[in-house]
């Protein structure tokens, strides 16, 4: 689902040292709302809510990308809970 955020901005990446955006960051189920919104619909009205959306959450989409595959990132390294009692 994240790759249609990176297909809809230009391959050039921006690593951001200070993640202090992060802390106010809006629900993951919010964000994917909005990513949904980019994505499944073909409504250009409703995309570009989805869109503005999260660039008023992260201040760009690189932004925006950027967290979702930091929060992925983190749900990939993070122990189930099965796998932390054995």
């Amino acid at each position: 689902m994240w790759s249609i955020l990176q297909d809809i901005i230009s391959e050039d990446s921006l690593i951001f040292k200070n993640n202090c955006y992060m802390k106010n960051a809006p629900p993951e189920s919010l964000i994917r709302t909005w990513v949904w919104m980019m994505s499944d619909t073909n409504n250009p009205e409703i995309m570009n809510k989805g869109r503005q959306n999260l660039i008023n959450a992260f201040g760009s989409l690189h932004k925006a990308i950027q967290y979702i595959e930091e929060q992925v990132d983190l749900t990939e390294e993070a122990p189930t809970s099965s796998s932390a009692q054995t």
